[in-house]
């Protein structure tokens, strides 16, 4: 059974995280190349037997990802050059996805473990996203996942985003994040849900907060190895509820550059300090 069909061929409804995996697959699996249009909205709903706006938020997933071109009204997206992916250091969602693969799928190991510390979930979301797919034919000793993950507590007072010129739009700007985080939280619980109800898997993620600003994103997986990445700031323009567009100073995590480190000290000493922060100051636990 390929991708699409196991996708598709389902009984309930597809997801929009599901439809842009399958999509997703499609155009790194080289179904769909650089310039190529996507399918219309409505022939992608009628292909998904879903509803419109399901397909328009995978299709915004997939803009996040930097998969499609701006999409013009009236017209389907094109796919975007995927090129520069070998040029120089990798994205953080490039970076992310083959260790993510990597982790499910290696024999020697029972369960999956991931530690995660990072500003925003949007990296490790549509990993995890990915990993439905991964996991459709999943290898007979896969019995369990777990993952930790430390995000901003909505009592932070954030470093960014910040307004380049409008201090009284802060509070709105910080709260578009925080409403982002917690819509990150609620997909990746689907996530861990699927994997129960549909791979049969003992999976569950816990999210815990902590009160400060995460300058670089960490992922510790299955305790072997250590993928790193500053958060490089930048001057971007936010779209916020009931204000408009706001030119702010914040971060991209996609486009941040990860680094792997294989080590044993290194890799150690992470996952301590990790522990020490799940086990001390960090608070809010949610439960997927």
């Amino acid at each position: 059974m390929n991708l699409e069909n196991a996708t598709v061929n389902v009984s309930r409804k597809a997801s929009p995280e599901e439809i842009a995996a399958v999509l997703r697959e499609r155009i790194r699996g080289g179904e769909l190349s650089a310039g190529d249009r996507l399918p219309t909205q409505a022939e992608l709903a009628e292909q998904f037997n879903v509803e419109r706006g399901a397909v328009r938020q995978a299709l915004h997933m997939l803009q996040a990802d930097g998969l499609l071109d701006n999409r013009g009204k009236g017209s389907p997206p094109r796919v975007a050059g995927l090129a520069e992916e070998s040029q120089g250091p990798k994205g953080a969602l490039v970076s992310l996805l083959p260790h993510l693969e990597e982790a499910f799928k290696d024999p020697k190991v029972s369960e999956v473990r991931i530690d995660a510390l990072c500003f925003t979930a949007e990296t490790l979301m549509h990993g995890l996203n990915h990993m439905l797919t991964v996991t459709e034919n999943r290898r007979e000793s896969l019995r369990s996942v777990r993952m930790r993950c430390l995000l901003p507590s909505e009592e932070s007072e954030l470093t960014f985003p910040v307004p380049v010129s409008q201090p009284e739009h802060r509070e709105a700007v910080q709260r578009l994040v925080m409403l982002q985080i917690e819509s990150q939280i609620h997909v990746m619980q689907g996530a861990f849900r699927f994997l129960r109800e549909e791979r049969h898997l003992d999976a569950r993620g816990t999210f815990r907060r902590i009160r400060n600003t995460p300058l670089t994103k960490s992922y510790i997986l299955n305790g072997r190895k250590v993928l790193e990445g500053r958060y490089h700031l930048g001057t971007h323009v936010k779209d916020v509820p009931e204000v408009g567009p706001v030119q702010v100073h914040d971060v991209r995590g996609l486009s941040s550059p990860l680094f792997v480190r294989h080590d044993p000290e290194f890799v150690a000493e992470t996952q301590k300090s990790f522990n020490a922060l799940w086990e001390s100051i960090a608070d809010s636990q949610t439960l997927a």
